[in-house]
């Protein structure tokens, strides 16, 4: 619970003890705390009550790092990796065991709406309010390349199975399907009377759903394409 905070500064061990464990009645947690008290570090302000979330309910750790408001999150297949887009126009790659920010992916020239990952875990796909989506290498965080083609802000992204492809929903009342191999713009659908907020692909890659603010949803063929 308190990874967020220790990996900045690990001199705030004692206080993150005494502010989540003093209500835990256990010998070895007892002894724990009598050590934290014990402290003679800098000067610090020593707690004396449980003034922050005790451990044994849902909250695992958080994840600090973002600057602004964070829209969206994927994880990787294996569980390991969260990928988050953020306001803060980054994305941020956290170990979830551990609570560490891994890297920061920098690029967008705006805030950051979605992302989706491929199947294999090594790649990311991105949306902005720069009106492009981004693919990313997760191993190294670096930017592989820009899909340019909205003419408004990207507000979803949706991944085929193979990974191969990406359909994007844009605020310019399109949806675009391109090959993220290439980078190439494959196909734009159009139809919405409004901006696109949503889309998800079926899990065979054969079909896409989009949601709009014009109060409808569509359903579109990818195998034609």
């Amino acid at each position: 619970l308190s990874s967020h905070v220790l990996f900045k500064d690990s001199s705030e061990l004692a206080g993150q003890l005494l502010g989540r464990m003093q209500g835990i009645d256990l010998p070895g947690i007892r002894e724990l705390m009598q050590q934290a008290s014990a402290f003679e570090g800098c000067p610090w302000l020593r707690p004396i009550t449980s003034s922050f979330t005790c451990p044994g309910g849902p909250l695992i750790r958080s994840l600090v790092g973002h600057a602004n408001t964070v829209n969206a999150v994927a994880l990787t297949a294996d569980g390991r990796w969260a990928v988050s887009a953020s306001d803060d126009w980054t994305l941020k790659i956290w170990d979830i065991e551990s609570g560490k920010l891994i890297k920061t992916m920098e690029g967008h020239d705006g805030a950051v709406s979605a992302v989706a990952l491929t199947p294999d875990g090594r790649t990311a796909v991105s949306a902005s309010d720069d009106c492009t989506l981004k693919v990313w290498d997760l191993k190294s965080g670096r930017e592989m390349r820009t899909l340019e083609g909205h003419g408004k802000s990207v507000f979803a992204v949706a991944l085929t199975p193979d990974g191969r492809t990406a359909v994007s929903a844009s605020d310019d009342c399109t949806l675009k399907v391109w090959d993220l191999e290439s980078g190439s713009e494959m196909r734009t659908l159009e139809g919405h009377a409004s901006g696109v907020s949503v889309v998800a692909n079926t899990p065979d890659g054969r079909t896409a759903v989009s949601a709009s603010w014009d109060g409808t949803l569509r359903v579109l063929s990818l195998i034609h394409i």
